[in-house]
């Protein structure tokens, strides 16, 4: 298995979960995996909506909305351009933040 080589089992589970509430409401977004991150992006809109990085116990959510959005968002700790594209981030260390994380990405998207 050369995807998402730094998940565990919970955090694939967690990522599955967000997928399919997701996919189910979105349609046209479209999911990809590579090495260390997963990407919900819109061919419609033709933009990427947000950026997972899941590790062994929690996910790394970067978004695209302001840090200032909701009180769960910190800045991106990133100084690049990469930053510019992502600039908040919510990690998610438990299921009971998935609802959460939907909702955000859901406003990224919007």
């Amino acid at each position: 298995m050369d995807k998402l080589v730094q998940s565990s089992l919970t955090t694939i589970q967690w990522l599955k979960e967000i997928r399919f509430k997701l996919e189910r409401r979105f349609p046209s977004l479209r999911y990809k995996e590579s090495k260390y991150y997963a990407q919900f992006f819109s061919s419609e809109k033709n933009k990427n909506i947000v950026q997972l990085n899941p590790q062994s116990n929690q996910i790394r959510v970067f978004l695209k909305l302001v840090p200032s959005y909701d009180s769960m968002l910190q800045p991106t700790p990133s100084t690049s351009g990469y930053a510019k594209t992502y600039p908040s981030l919510l990690v998610v260390r438990d299921e009971r933040m998935i609802e959460k994380v939907i909702e955000l990405i859901i406003s990224s998207y919007s």
